[in-house]
């Protein structure tokens, strides 16, 4: 009975096929917002091959800077 299962599963996996499979691709996104209570941004860079570098970080109202730069 498993192994009636188990082909029954496979024979449905294969009649949906069609589905287009995605590589990875190159982006680069970022955004940077000021407001009343100061201002944020972030910036990300993925090459496609899994490696990704950007910064994320924040100035409050005082004028007192953060930010955090990864390499992932």
């Amino acid at each position: 009975m498993f192994v009636v299962a188990l082909i029954s599963c496979f024979a449905l996996a294969c009649a949906m096929g069609g589905h287009e499979i995605h590589h990875p691709q190159p982006y680069k996104f970022g955004y940077s917002i000021k407001d009343h209570h100061g201002e944020q941004h972030r910036d990300e860079a993925g090459n496609g091959a899994g490696g990704v570098v950007g910064s994320y970080g924040f100035t409050d109202d005082r004028g007192i800077a953060r930010q955090v730069n990864y390499v992932a």
